[in-house]
């Protein structure tokens, strides 16, 4: 493992360091010895025994005894972070066949997620009554853990793009574009809130139940009534000065000289729902088609251009950051089974090949990932103490 500390200099940076080292590798590795972190770490004993025991004092991490009892010697007593030292709420907000709903999840200190409930808003167009649908989601996950549990922070996800502390645009809930969403839930709770786009979060979700993952470069793609893309370069959230990697607003040529943006080329409710309503054909709530519709010959021509469509959006991708994979999610599994082998055929005959899966997210994620990313804002803000 390479050398992260020099005992050497300012001794308050050196101590913050060395608690910034210690957490992330038992993090890493869930259960480890201190022979093991004096070993990895490169640092003497007596700092690992003091910062160590910073730590076990302020109940962040915990002894573990060992298993195995049958090796000779004494046992060697493990060290893995309290699960129960802390934790932090996650909320997300999502549209589903025209309803806003509200999810709700929590993360203990070790990151395992649990997801709580959901709840329907009466009317998305009003902020107040979105406002306190949240707050009844706040309180029933303090509720839940209990008074005498430490809340660090809450992860809020929204669908629209975001900018620091503020939604620039949210097409489909208007009402939260601005930064009054923010800061009145900011104002209901004594703890941090970290405001973040859906798709991002989604990502950030996927990341963290695959850690094989986190060394390579990912794009994930949703498509839904719009097109939203989320980037980690190497396990971290990329966004050009704070945006949420949007890239829908890109001009095509469509027909005939026209130019159409690629979110409408690839969304479930641009050229697809327009070319299949001139044939007569609708989608359901739930963007569903019925098998049989995929026979006629117009409906595969549109299919075919659709596909096509889709492995722009991936090309785009692709050709700014070079990916490892690319993940897609297409709420319509009809849509997706039909177009998912067409849309390899295409990104397999580019010149700029790229791996592609297929992700089928539960809603729920979204709110696991608000919970996930305001524990990684938490715990950065821990180890620069």
């Amino acid at each position: 493992m390479t050398k992260t500390i020099n005992e050497t200099g300012n001794p308050a940076k050196i101590r913050q360091l060395n608690r910034n080292a210690v957490l992330r590798y038992i993090r890493s590795h869930r259960l480890c010895s201190r022979i093991e972190l004096i070993k990895q770490l490169e640092l003497a004993p007596a700092t690992i025994s003091a910062v160590v025991g910073d730590l076990l004092d302020e109940k962040l991490l915990i002894e573990v005894s060992p298993n195995d009892k049958l090796k000779p010697g004494r046992p060697t007593k493990k060290i893995a972070l309290n699960a129960n030292a802390a934790y932090v709420l996650g909320i997300s907000l999502r549209i589903e066949s025209n309803i806003l709903y509200i999810d709700s999840s929590y993360s203990n200190y070790c990151g395992d997620i649990a997801v709580a409930n959901s709840y329907e808003c009466e009317d998305a167009s009003k902020l107040e009554l979105i406002l306190s649908t949240i707050f009844q989601a706040v309180d029933e996950l303090c509720a839940l853990l209990g008074d005498d549990v430490s809340i660090l922070g809450l992860g809020l996800g929204v669908p629209g793009v975001v900018h620091n502390e503020s939604i620039v645009f949210a097409p489909n809930i208007p009402c939260i574009a601005g930064n009054d969403l923010y800061q009145k839930v900011n104002a209901y709770k004594n703890f941090p809130i970290f405001l973040e786009n859906d798709v991002n979060l989604l990502l950030v979700t996927r990341l963290e139940s695959l850690p094989e993952l986190r060394p390579l470069n990912i794009a994930y793609v949703y498509i839904s009534q719009g097109v939203g893309a989320a980037i980690a370069l190497k396990n971290e959230l990329w966004k050009s000065s704070g945006w949420s990697g949007e890239i829908g607003h890109l001009a095509l040529p469509y027909e005939e000289g026209e130019y159409k943006s690629l979110e409408w080329l690839s969304s479930l409710d641009g050229f697809l729902s327009t070319k299949l309503a001139e044939q007569g054909i609708y989608f359901d709530a739930s963007y569903a088609l019925s098998p049989d519709v995929f026979e006629l010959p117009s409906v595969k021509r549109v299919m075919e251009k659709y596909s096509y469509y889709l492995s722009l959006a991936v090309q785009v991708l692709n050709a700014s950051f070079d990916f490892d994979k690319v993940f897609i999610n297409l709420p319509s599994q009809s849509v997706l089974a039909y177009c998912m082998p067409l849309l390899l055929s295409h990104i397999e005959s580019s010149p700029l090949s790229i791996a592609v899966e297929v992700d089928k997210a539960d809603h729920q994620l979204v709110a696991c990932g608000s919970a996930l990313l305001a524990l990684r804002h938490i715990l950065a803000m821990q180890y620069s103490r």
